[in-house]
């Protein structure tokens, strides 16, 4: 637990690694399933800072060499039911923000009546090409599993199938 958390004031984000493993032959359903649960059993350690994890292994800053960060706020349903889509529905204001990325890759998902992915990238390592594919790919993967989050891993295609490997 945080100390005296409840006389702190602030955003208080943390990220903690995670390592998917996906057999062919999992439902994507039962894939989401155990993601969401991992993400309960992580609570405990939520804590425990991302520094803190690189510094206590062995590979420090090369435990992983990208990040897919998904953001999601929790929203009522009546919320979330009512807005339009619109303009109105959600207004930023005097905002700014400075983002450093470590990695060579970061993939930034935020949850909402619509989903928007950012993509920031080290153009000295990956082509622009590569990275609008994936995204293509992406978008692909999410609109299948949506029409039918019963199907297996395996039955996901892709525009090439080589590239499935």
């Amino acid at each position: 637990m945080l100390e005296e958390v409840e006389s702190m004031v602030g955003l208080f984000i943390n990220s903690l690694p995670v390592r998917i493993n996906c057999a062919p032959e999992k439902r994507c359903c039962d894939l989401i399933r155990e993601l969401q649960a991992g993400a309960v059993e992580r609570e405990p350690h939520q804590y425990y800072s991302l520094s803190s994890i690189l510094a206590d292994t062995g590979l420090k800053q090369d435990l992983f060499d990208h990040l897919f960060l998904f953001q999601n706020f929790p929203v009522s349903a009546q919320e979330a039911d009512s807005g339009t889509g619109g303009e109105e529905d959600l207004r930023l204001s005097a905002t700014g923000a400075f983002q450093h990325f470590f990695y060579d890759l970061n993939i930034f998902v935020a949850a909402g009546r619509l989903m928007k992915v950012t993509v920031k990238f080290n153009r000295n390592r990956w082509e622009e090409k590569f990275i609008r594919g994936m995204l293509g790919h992406y978008n692909d993967i999410v609109r299948q599993v949506i029409a039918d989050s019963e199907m297996l891993a395996d039955d996901i295609v892709l525009e090439d199938g080589a590239e499935k490997q």
